[in-house]
């Protein structure tokens, strides 16, 4: 599924690290324990990011834009606490960092129709 809403606008995505990650650094591929909880049983080494700065935060110290460096998988979406929309990819080949933002921060720069998309 691409990562553009019915309005065309692309989805930021965020990548979660006790890494520290600058402009350019990919993030790389790995086996990890959210791998298995999302059921690939060949334990294939994937990267994941998220549509939430926030939730981006709770899988590490360090949060960045990233951007997709081949061909990604949504694993579908769920709503958060406050009522936001939350997505969830995954990539064999990584993540470009585009930059290291600030949580809080990063929220005012996504387009409102994805944090609360029409029903």
């Amino acid at each position: 599924m691409a990562a553009s809403d019915h309005l065309g606008a692309q989805w930021k995505k965020f990548h979660g690290s006790d890494a520290e990650l600058n402009e350019g650094d990919l993030v790389e591929p790995r086996v990890t324990e959210r791998t298995r909880m999302l059921g690939d049983v060949d334990q294939t080494a994937l990267a994941h990011v998220v549509s939430h700065p926030l939730v981006a935060s709770t899988y590490g110290k360090h949060v960045y834009e990233v951007v997709p460096t081949g061909i990604e998988k949504e694993h579908g979406s769920h709503t958060g606490p406050m009522g936001e929309a939350i997505r969830h990819w995954s990539s064999t080949s990584g993540y470009r960092v585009v930059k290291k933002v600030e949580p809080n921060e990063a929220l005012y720069e996504i387009p409102i129709e994805h944090l609360y998309p029409k029903q």
